[in-house]
């Protein structure tokens, strides 16, 4: 009977290593299904984010030029506004020259002068007018 019990027994631990064994590969199974439902999000979502992607770069890039393009645009034009700049400042200064030497010869003409050689002017021809040759 010893036989027996220990054939049940040994036969009981068979049965549950083979079920350990069952549950084992279905694990296995689920796990290995699992890393490739994973593996082919991760391909899938690749072959979707790869040419966004891409195209962000080179829209990036043409963007990054273009906005190179600008700032060389603008340093072009800072330099001709200095050169604007220099010039109006050389007018200015000119011009300021120009009005002190303006003034200055006004200041040396003399006005009183002036003003009684008019009148005298104008009693000449005052006189002329009222002079006749013929009549």
């Amino acid at each position: 009977m010893e036989n027996k019990t220990e054939m049940t027994g040994t036969e009981a631990l068979l049965r549950q290593i083979a079920e350990d064994q069952r549950e084992h590969v279905r694990s296995s199974r689920i796990t290995a299904i699992a890393v490739l439902v994973l593996a082919a999000a991760l391909i899938i979502s690749l072959v979707i984010m790869v040419p966004s992607f891409m195209r962000t770069m080179n829209e990036a890039k043409a963007t990054m030029e273009s906005t190179q393009e600008l700032i060389r645009q603008a340093n072009v034009s800072l330099e001709k506004l200095n050169s604007v700049t220099e010039s109006i400042d050389a007018v200015v200064s000119n011009s300021s020259e120009s009005v002190g030497r303006l003034t200055q010869v006004l200041d040396a003409v003399d006005l009183e002068g002036l003003a009684e050689s008019i009148q005298k002017f104008n009693s000449v021809i005052d006189s002329l007018s009222n002079f006749k040759l013929f009549g």
